[in-house]
């Protein structure tokens, strides 16, 4: 087997992760004969760089200025590591810094990565000592702290070589081993590449915990594994993903079987520990509503007040403003007057220009659905209430009392999601061959319910579900 390998090391400037520009490359080829060639370049960012960077990077300005831009030297760097296999102490970073090097002169790099930093932890426990330097000092090899990146490129290059460059070519059948190897360079370095190894292909909630055993990241997915490894992948597209790798010592999960379910549990985790890197569904208090109120024979409206007001509570929401933006929406999805709709405040202006504002934090069914005419709007009480009356069946259940089967976690047993007077209590896992008739199916859920908090995400869940995929579940109203 002829195998290759690059060790790269780089410099790079920039405060932020995604404005980081390389200005240093080194790099050494190394195979089955041992270190060959040396490649050392120093590229001119193209943003000015600040004196304290200029001092980290151990570069002086003039050199800078003088120097080449990046796609001027990108054929360089593609042909010196042509069909090889890159490795760095923490290559997947280098590999990124590289990748949007090369996207930007216009031009695609791909090369499979090995991480040495996480083969090197590998052994600490047999050199007695903690830190790669330690290593390298037990091997004879020259390590200091302040090695310019031409001489970590051949330190590393050496301990490679002496650690793992035989073990990786000993024989042809290890091809499986460089690509296993390459495989480990995505994922957090202190995360065991057994760990993916053993999760699932199911639907489930995912845990990414720290070194703590914190909840950092939680998420839903029909493939577990899957999506696990796809966090992973786009580091390379989304230089914050670093950051959350870097914390991550652990992956959990729990099975639901149902989607449903799924996305249940992971909205009602995500408030229960308010993991870092989750954004969104974070919100657990709710201090307004929308009401609906009027007599049969009137105009019925909308009215924005505090929970516990008089009327028919049709969502609650975090503040008043949110409850306003969602009311406007629904107004415009339905053509209602404002006016009639006691909003005659906001009638002045087209409805149309307030909304691109407010569509991407209300709209449940923006996908699907769109917005009626404004100009089509009713003028006849029973006209107009019978679109309020669409458009409170849009934002309620089907029956103030409800199951909702599906699968189960095992082909053994179903799941049920139960709702009784119009409230989410929870789920439950029933075995199949002990399933009552639908008379008896309410009192056999509470008995095996596992009870949870109902809040609006919850219950918008739950409604764009059943429009979506309501011919997948069994419903039971009673």
């Amino acid at each position: 087997m002829n195998t290759t390998f690059t060790l790269v090391e780089i410099e790079f400037s920039g405060n932020q992760l995604r404005h980081n520009h390389l200005v240093e490359v080194a790099m050494v080829r190394i195979d089955q004969n041992g270190i060959g060639r040396q490649l050392h370049l120093i590229i001119q960012p193209p943003a000015p760089v600040s004196d304290f960077l200029l001092a980290l990077v151990d570069l002086d300005r003039n050199t800078l200025c003088n120097a080449p831009a990046f796609a001027d030297v990108a054929p360089e760097i593609e042909a010196f590591s042509a069909n090889s296999v890159l490795v760095g102490m923490n290559v997947r970073f280098s590999y990124a810094l590289l990748r949007q090097a090369f996207r930007q002169a216009g031009s695609r790099f791909v090369r499979k990565q090995i991480c040495l930093k996480r083969m090197v932890e590998e052994h600490f426990v047999q050199f007695n000592t903690r830190t790669t330097g330690g290593i390298c000092r037990q091997l004879g090899i020259e390590f200091s702290p302040n090695l310019t990146a031409p001489q970590r490129a051949m330190c590393m290059a050496q301990l490679f070589e002496k650690l793992f460059l035989s073990r990786l070519l000993h024989k042809p059948a290890d091809k499986s081993l460089i690509h296993q190897t390459a495989a480990e360079a995505k994922l957090p370095l202190n995360l065991p590449f057994a760990k993916i190894e053993s999760l699932p292909n199911a639907m489930g909630v995912y845990y990414f915990t720290d070194h703590k055993g914190r909840i950092i990241y939680l998420g839903k997915s029909n493939d577990i594994k899957k999506r696990v490894l796809s966090h992973f992948n786009s580091d390379l597209e989304d230089f914050s993903r670093f950051e959350m790798k870097t914390a991550i010592y652990d992956v959990q999960y729990r099975l639901t079987g149902s989607e449903l379910i799924a996305l249940l549990l992971e909205s009602d985790e995500i408030k229960r520990y308010m993991p870092k890197f989750n954004r969104a569904q974070r919100r657990v208090k709710y201090t307004h509503g929308v009401y609906i109120f009027g007599e049969p024979d009137e105009y019925l409206q909308f009215k924005i007040a505090p929970l516990g007001s008089d009327g028919l509570l049709l969502m609650k929401f975090a503040s008043k403003w949110r409850a306003l933006s969602f009311t406007l929406y629904a107004a415009a999805q339905f053509g209602l007057n404002l006016t009639l709709c006691g909003l005659g405040m906001y009638s002045s202006h087209s409805i149309a220009e307030k909304l691109p504002a407010f569509l991407p934090d209300v709209a449940e069914n923006k996908e699907t659905e769109s917005l009626p005419d404004p100009t089509d709007q009713p003028d006849t009480a029973q006209e107009h209430n019978a679109r309020m009356m669409q458009l409170i069946s849009l934002y309620s259940y089907p029956a103030q009392n409800l199951l909702l089967l599906d699968k189960g976690r095992t082909s053994t047993e179903c799941s049920a999601v139960l709702i009784e007077n119009n409230v989410y209590a929870g789920f439950a896992y029933l075995p199949l061959h002990q399933l009552p008739d639908d008379k008896q199916l309410p009192e056999t859920v509470r008995e095996y319910l596992i009870p949870f908090r109902d809040n609006p995400d919850v219950q918008r869940i739950i409604r764009t579900y059943l429009r979506q995929h309501g011919q997948n579940l069994r419903m039971v109203s009673f």
